[in-house]
């Protein structure tokens, strides 16, 4: 499926006459959602849990219409192709940070490696699969503690108000006429008209030092500093 374009963008003849949409329904029954708790062994768990999923179905007895797609998946989920794609991704990263440079250790040891989600379970169910491609060895029912942080205050996805920042968000972003901004789009101006999928771009390099630098235990380049050696490059995004 091509982005929507404006300069690729078909326009229909003003003599048609939209009849009908039509709408399809969208099935995980390939795929499963677990959702349940169970006693750590590590604590003495004596009972243990079943390995219970989610099936979804809608009643005939129900007058009433899911919104969004019909089907059996339970939005938001990601589908059993993404599951797959991101078992790969963990392999993937394996096999560069472990065999190739020797980064990640050979086993998963919770000293060493930590695995970080967000309140959105769609960040749980793709790590659960890179989890498992990464230190699963080909093995299932393997256990690996997720940290989160309490939905109010996630620093990933925060839900609070924060005035500082989105008086920033608002200068430093699209529509703004402040100085830094605007230079800002001057230097990534070739990279902006090469682009072929949109222009909506980030600082994330910018950003980057201030992240990974407490998490590294190490200092790295800021190049907020200096934003003439931050170079722009395209926000990374996926479209359906």
């Amino acid at each position: 499926m091509p982005h929507v374009r404006r300069a690729e963008y078909p326009t229909v003849n003003s003599s048609h006459v939209l009849e009908y949409v039509e709408t399809y329904p969208w099935y995980c029954d390939d795929e499963a959602l677990f959702y349940y708790g169970a006693p750590l062994p590590t604590h003495g768990a004596n009972n243990h849990s079943a390995n219970t999923y989610w099936s979804v179905y809608t009643s005939s007895a129900n007058p009433l219409s899911p919104r969004g797609f019909n089907g059996t998946c339970q939005f938001p989920q990601i589908t059993r192709g993404g599951l797959d794609d991101s078992w790969q991704h963990g392999h993937d990263l394996y096999g560069v940070y472990h065999d190739l440079l020797g980064f990640l250790p050979e086993k998963y040891d919770p000293n060493l490696v930590s695995f970080r989600v967000t309140n959105n379970v769609i960040t749980s169910q793709v790590a659960g699969m890179v989890t498992s491609g990464m230190f699963g060895g080909g093995e299932a029912h393997q256990e690996f503690p997720l940290l989160i942080q309490p939905a109010s205050i996630d620093g990933l996805e925060p839900g609070y108000t924060c005035p500082a920042a989105k008086k920033n968000f608002s200068v430093y972003g699209v529509g703004s006429s402040d100085a830094g901004w605007t230079s800002h789009l001057q230097a990534a101006a070739e990279s902006i008209r090469q682009s072929r999928y949109h222009q909506w771009y980030s600082a994330y390099g910018c950003r980057l030092p201030h992240v990974l630098g407490p998490l590294l235990r190490q200092p790295l380049r800021d190049g907020s500093a200096t934003p003439s050696r931050c170079p722009a490059t395209p926000a990374t995004r996926l479209s359906a």
